[in-house]
């Protein structure tokens, strides 16, 4: 996929103005803070995406993308904490079919600055590891978006013009393990958007949803 990398400026943009809203709010309360990263599986369903399958007489199924972005903990009990997270992800769907003996490819992909707002409650343990299982809503908002089709050795890309805002909700479960000063961070989510990102709503409706894998370190 083919970034517009002008429009990455609001990456920074929202990781600041995430912090400066919540830590006037729980800065006595402040936990931890961390990064991660890791791979994306969410793909784009719903009736908007079975025209697109229609159109090239193909399957379109989840692709592999990545995640990356950073993380607060407040402490609100001994057990329960907010994470509020910003994240880069990578959603979208590729279809590949056999035509007169040539590969036609048709890649879907959307570029977000995804904002999710987590409850984690951390699970009574024996030992070192710390499970916890965690939920709450999303905001996605749009960088950029693409349709590629290769055939036959030739290529040609379109913007998707998919809406710039989608949410919707996680629901996960995780690890930390403590390690030197900080501790290492795994978790595994599925996301389930309940915004109708297609712009041509008369087309019927594409929604994202599928899962993240992310590792990290907590500081």
């Amino acid at each position: 996929m083919s970034i517009k990398f002008k429009k990455l400026w609001l990456y920074p943009i929202a990781v600041i103005a995430v912090l400066l809203v919540l830590n006037p709010l729980c800065e006595a309360q402040v936990k931890s803070t961390g990064v991660k990263v890791g791979l994306s599986m969410v793909k784009m369903t719903g009736e908007g995406t079975e025209d697109l399958e229609d159109a090239f007489e193909l399957d379109l199924k989840s692709k592999m993308g990545f995640c990356a972005g950073g993380f607060l903990v407040f402490d609100l009990t001994p057990e329960i904490a907010f994470q509020p997270e910003v994240l880069l992800v990578q959603k979208g769907v590729k279809g590949e079919e056999e035509v007169f003996n040539e590969t036609l490819t048709v890649n879907v992909s959307a570029m977000y600055i995804d904002i999710p707002l987590l409850f984690k409650y951390t699970l009574p343990a024996q030992g070192v590891v710390i499970p916890a299982v965690f939920a709450g809503p999303y905001f996605g908002f749009k960088v950029d978006d693409s349709v590629k089709v290769e055939y036959a050795g030739q290529s040609e890309t379109e913007s998707l013009d998919a809406k710039s805002l989608d949410y919707g909700v996680v629901l996960g479960a995780g690890i930390d393990y403590p390690i030197s000063s900080g501790k290492v961070v795994f978790d595994a989510r599925y996301v389930l958007g309940l915004a109708n990102i297609n712009s041509e709503e008369d087309e019927g409706a594409v929604k994202n949803g599928g899962l993240m894998i992310m590792i990290g370190y907590a500081f």
